[in-house]
């Protein structure tokens, strides 16, 4: 798909969003890799594994199409949702990409864990979260991560959110 929605090899995106889909197809299993960008999908294909080896493949292919417009092409970003076996296809694909958790589900999962533990104290924290998330540029995303992390109570989930807050899973 890259070269039908790319075509030049200066277009090529640099922060990339990857996510999978299980699906079935004829009653088999399925997992669709894709990548996205600038609003347009760069990539999307099908393999019988959600592992780390199925998604290398899967995101292999658009690797290869953006190599055959750029050699060196090596993408700054990718976003994901969390799921390590495409966090590590991607690290695999490209050694030095930054593997940055989609901000919805690292708050989705910092919500699962804290919600009963935090009680009233989780609607404060879920401001600051969202707060943070519509901070304008990367310093005052950088700065309202910081103050979140600052704020976090310390309940045993503190280690877990800190995570969260630095990128890490």
């Amino acid at each position: 798909m890259v070269g039908t929605t790319v075509k030049a090899a200066e277009r090529l995106a640099q922060e990339l969003v990857a996510d999978e889909k299980q699906s079935r197809l004829q009653g088999d299993k399925i997992s669709i890799a894709t990548t996205a960008a600038d609003g347009c999908i760069l990539g999307a294909s099908v393999v019988d594994s959600a592992s780390e080896a199925g998604l290398h493949r899967a995101d292999g292919v658009f690797a290869e199409e953006a190599r055959d417009l750029d050699p060196g092409y090596a993408p700054e970003t990718v976003n994901t949702d969390g799921w390590a076996a495409t966090q590590g296809a991607w690290k695999r694909l490209f050694p030095n990409i930054a593997v940055i958790l989609c901000f919805l589900h690292a708050f989705l999962k910092i919500r699962d864990r804290a919600t009963n533990a935090l009680g009233e104290d989780f609607e404060e924290l879920s401001r600051r979260v969202w707060e943070a998330y519509r901070a304008e540029g990367k310093a005052r995303l950088s700065k309202s991560a910081v103050t979140l992390k600052q704020a976090l109570p310390g309940l045993w989930m503190l280690s877990r959110c800190r995570d969260r807050c630095q990128g890490q899973h």
